[in-house]
């Protein structure tokens, strides 16, 4: 009997090392990283990775080769070559890079469509080369563009949003810029060199106080003013107790305030 043939993962996640900075990577370069059924197991297996790297403090997701992700695979999608619960699945690998506690930065290059749109929504900040371009085609296709239709009006409002998914059309790097989808647009060959220096800034806050500073801006768009200000209470005497902050407070009273939480 023939040994089974291994198959390449579609998505790894590299922990964060001395930096800091953990990696999670789209790594199909040969589809554009388009996903498919194992793309999502992939995706699941290394936001899980990501949600437990205790040493990461910012994490870089990125794509591998010319496109940040093509989207779905039509291949796979027209020959049913997905099963039925596989959008289930693909929006609980999403929502798990979304919890992933630590800032996350996505490094976007040329195509990014679809499910590879969705991911970058689920990231804290976003960083385009000049000649990205962003789509959620899905209606075309006959489909709902997944949980887009939650997070992206979030992010651009729901007049922008709406023109984005019901007309279909593509959006370049500079009107993604303009509507607020994309943070920052540089050059294609400054892309992964400006994004790794912002996941630096990220890396060289206080972990507790940036991990409660996310946590609560997430949460703060689906709960009542009241609870808000009561978790906010709470994080914030957590932070004040932290080690980290005690230590850099000392430091500030010795006048040596903090240059890097990096050691």
């Amino acid at each position: 009997m023939k040994p089974r043939a291994t198959r390449s993962p579609h998505a790894e996640y590299t922990p964060a090392g001395e930096d800091r900075i953990g990696r999670l990577e789209l790594t199909r370069p040969e589809k554009l990283n388009a996903t498919d059924d194992a793309s999502v197991r992939d995706l699941d297996r290394a936001a899980s990775l990501a949600v437990r790297d205790k040493k990461a403090r910012a994490i870089v997701v990125s794509g591998r080769g010319r496109a940040f992700c093509a989207g779905i695979d039509l291949a796979a999608l027209a020959g049913d070559g997905l099963k039925t619960d596989w959008f289930r699945r693909w929006e609980i690998a999403l929502a798990k890079i979304e919890s992933i506690p630590v800032a996350t930065i996505a490094a976007i290059q040329g195509s990014c469509l679809g499910g590879g749109l969705q991911i970058t929504l689920c990231c804290d900040l976003r960083v385009a080369s000049v000649e990205a371009t962003f789509a959620l085609s899905a209606v075309r296709h006959g489909i709902i563009p997944g949980l887009a239709s939650y997070r992206l009006p979030r992010h651009i409002g729901v007049g922008a949003a709406s023109e984005m998914m019901l007309l279909g059309e593509t959006w370049d790097a500079e009107r993604a810029h303009r509507q607020g989808l994309v943070n920052k647009v540089v050059p294609l060959d400054q892309l992964d060199a400006i994004t790794l220096e912002l996941a630096k800034k990220l890396a060289a806050n206080v972990r507790a106080a940036s991990v409660a500073t996310k946590r609560l801006t997430l949460r703060a768009q689906d709960l009542p003013f009241g609870r808000v200000l009561g978790e906010y209470v709470r994080a914030q005497r957590a932070c004040w107790n932290d080690g980290e902050t005690k230590e850099n407070l000392a430091r500030y009273r010795a006048g040596r305030w903090r240059k890097s939480a990096l050691k």
